[in-house]
């Protein structure tokens, strides 16, 4: 379990993290990555256009341990996928838009059933900027098979993206977003066949943010030897950032049971942060100072992939093969001033190079009566990084790089039997980490991952009982382990590690579902236990200032329960409740945390007329213990009103943004050395207008709605 005050981590690692364009155009909508959706077997095209029915589309779907959000039935798709995972019941975005779920932000982010590469800042700027309209659905589950990865101690987000290519031949597409100029995306898709044998589609996209964060901190820091030492931060930081990426891709079925596609993705990131930092100094003899730094950050990232997936189903077997490779690249330059005196007292220049491989096969049997998949996943990842920094006169470099090797062997049985439904799974992973700083270093790890889940369905009493248990693993990413400092002022320093350790995780789940006429209810008290989990430490300096880095801690504990519900009081009316509650403690020699933590979230949901949707969000979630002190309660809601145009063709969406202006983040922390209370907010348009419109094909209302397959991902 990681707490979500990672966002304190990497608040000043936003602007230096590969907001890595590839995957923001990746995930547009790639008609050949459909193939494995909810990493269920890549079936051609005709297949699926083979089992498509119509079904009236439900907006949210509860279920024990898993929620599923179908996009087009949403009144939050008028927006960006951190605004539709904002409403997603299970899932929290903290101010940054990291992704948490119950409590921790160790959570695995799947596309199409597919592990996603972002992570941390990168990752939560792809959530704010692109736009909703193009998933499909999302699938939030808390427990995995063993097939998909052992990533994601606390849970699975699988963003499920539309296939047009498909349902509809000869589609067109434009989206656009308008923010006023602090927010804008917009993008470009066409997708088309040859006969009946390939399919191919093309995506531009473009966005661009100007975020603007205003942030305040106290701390009151006790150094041995000197005397008590107040200082007052005042700090606005302006960024800009600029995304354009291209994505072309081609799906080929000779055959009725054979498909290979093939796709590749290239994006170019830049943009800049500049922030002013005005300090106050008070020490306990009264004395006071006074300082003003400034600092400039500029990156420009550009990245790339191919990746190739081909099936073959012979009926009773099916064989997938999958290999991707990837690069993101990074080049960060730093400029930080003394504005009281009028010089730049450092400069700082880091290129980061991150390139991974991965090679999957799965083969999956279908027997008499069990379902059986068994596979094979190779993982290479490798990191470098170069750091030059000028402080005064004095000039210093660093290098360093970083290698991971997984390679891992998993297999699944299922069977049902009446109204019960079991799964088992083991995954099996040999892990290699070899590091170079200032001396080389490696270690090796095996390890076990099982899993075992089991529903029953008591039809007569419409009731369904579910338990679940699962071992899971978080590695720490290139951002956390990267030991260069590239913090936005002299006073607050931000180091990663590059000995972290992995966490581990041990989750067991019981859930119950109750499915009347108009209403669904689900419980699930959980609990998990971690070892080795990874924490931020905040230790003061001298100069009254702060240094933040990562540390593996002994363990840790987690017991609660997630509870939803569902009602549609009227036919025009979608009430849903959603809320978690758990009690949080962690052990260390020096540092721990224990507490209680709880969420609640309502989405209300009306038909105004036949094509007018409006939609009421809004989300409380209390105090939460952390290392040292605690993050401080928060409030946020949303209004948004949803217009259909020509059959469900085109949207449009206006939304109102934190009304009451009260989303933020404040946390305090609590040290034998010093005391820091900070509060931050970053600041969003009051109103935002989204427009979307599709040309060509069917409209999307008359597009087939397909079967759910077997294998899902929780």
């Amino acid at each position: 379990m990681r707490h979500s005050r990672e966002h304190v981590y990497h608040a000043r690692r936003a602007r230096t993290a590969a907001i890595a364009a590839l995957w923001v155009a990746a995930a547009a909508t790639p008609a050949a990555a459909q193939h494995e959706h909810h990493g269920a077997p890549a079936d051609s095209a005709k297949s699926l256009d083979a089992v498509t029915v119509r079904a009236k589309r439900v907006a949210v779907e509860l279920r024990s341990g898993a929620t599923i959000v179908d996009v087009r039935a949403s009144t939050a798709a008028g927006g960006s996928i951190a605004d539709l995972l904002r409403t997603v019941p299970g899932v929290e975005l903290d101010a940054d838009g990291r992704i948490a779920m119950r409590g921790s932000s160790s959570v695995l982010v799947l596309q199409n059933g597919r592990r996603i590469a972002l992570a941390g800042d990168a990752l939560a700027a792809f959530l704010r900027q692109m736009p909703a309209s193009a998933l499909e659905r999302v699938e939030a589950g808390t427990t995995a098979s063993a097939r998909q990865g052992a990533d994601g101690a606390a849970g699975v987000v699988n963003l499920i993206f539309r296939d047009d290519a498909v349902r509809r031949t000869g589609m067109r597409s434009l989206a656009t977003s308008m923010a006023t100029d602090d927010h804008y995306m917009g993008s470009a898709a066409a997708s088309g066949d040859v006969g009946d044998v390939v399919g191919w589609d093309v995506t531009y996209a473009l966005s661009g943010m100007r975020p603007r964060t205003d942030s305040k901190t106290s701390r009151w820091s006790l150094v041995p030897g000197d005397l008590p030492l107040r200082t007052e931060q005042d700090s606005r930081a302006r960024e800009r950032h600029r995304l354009q990426s291209v994505l072309a891709g081609a799906a080929v079925t000779p055959t009725d049971n054979a498909s290979v596609a093939l796709r590749g993705a290239y994006s170019w990131m830049e943009g800049a942060s500049r922030s002013r930092s005005a300090f106050v100094y008070t020490n306990a003899a009264g004395n006071m100072g006074t300082s003003a730094t400034g600092s400039l950050l500029e990156h420009v990232i550009p990245s790339g992939e191919l990746s190739a997936v081909a099936s073959v189903d012979m009926g009773a077997a099916r064989l997938t093969s999958e290999a991707r490779a990837s690069f993101v690249d990074e080049t960060l330059r730093g400029a930080y001033d003394d504005e009281d005196a009028g010089y730049r007292y450092m400069s700082t220049v880091m290129t980061a190079r991150q390139r991974e491989r991965v090679l999957r096969n799965d083969v999956g049997l279908r027997l008499s009566k069990i379902d059986l998949s068994v596979g094979q996943e190779s993982r290479l990842r490798t990191v470098t990084a170069a750091h030059d920094a000028t402080h005064f006169d004095a000039t210093a470099s660093q290098a360093y790089r970083h290698q991971l090797d997984v390679h891992a062997g998993y297999v699944t049985a299922q069977r049902s039997v009446g109204g019960v439904r079991a799964e088992a799974g083991l995954r099996v992973e040999a892990e290699r980490t070899r590091l170079q700083l200032a001396a080389a270093s490696a270690r090796s790890a095996v390890r076990l991952f099982p899993s075992v889940s089991g529903t029953w369905t008591d039809a007569r009493r419409a009731l369904l009982y579910r338990l679940a248990y699962g071992r899971r693993i978080d590695r720490p990413g290139a951002e956390m382990l990267n030991p260069f400092s590239m913090g936005g002022d002299d006073a607050n320093a931000i180091i990663g590690n590059p000995s972290l350790r992995p966490e581990v995780s041990d989750q067991v789940e019981l859930g119950v579902e109750r499915h009347r006429p108009r209403a669904t209810l689900q419980l699930t008290p959980f609990l998990r236990w971690t070892r080795d989990p990874i924490r931020q430490l905040k230790a003061a300096t001298a100069r009254g200032g702060a240094t933040t880095t990562l540390a593996n801690l002994t363990r840790a504990r987690a017991v609660g329960a997630d509870g939803s519900v569902r009602a549609r009081p009227t036919d025009r009316t979608v009430v849903t409740l959603a809320g978690s509650v758990a009690h949080m403690e962690t052990a260390a020699d020096a540092f721990g945390s224990s507490g209680a933590y709880a969420t609640a979230r309502l989405t209300i949901d009306v038909r105004v007329a036949a094509s007018t949707t409006a939609q009421l969000y809004a989300y409380r979630r209390s105090a939460q213990a952390i290392e040292q002190g605690a993050i401080l309660p928060t409030f946020t809601s949303e209004l948004a009103l949803t217009q259909r145009l020509a059959g469900d063709r085109g949207r449009v969406t206006l939304r109102l943004n934190d009304p009451l202006r009260s989303d933020r983040l404040d946390f305090r922390i609590v040290d034998a050395a010093f005391t820091q209370e900070s509060r931050r907010r970053t600041a969003r348009p009051l109103l935002s207008l989204f427009a979307s419109y599709a040309v060509g094909g069917a409209p999307r209302e008359e597009a087939p709605v397909r079967t759910e397959r077997p294998a899902r991902i929780f």
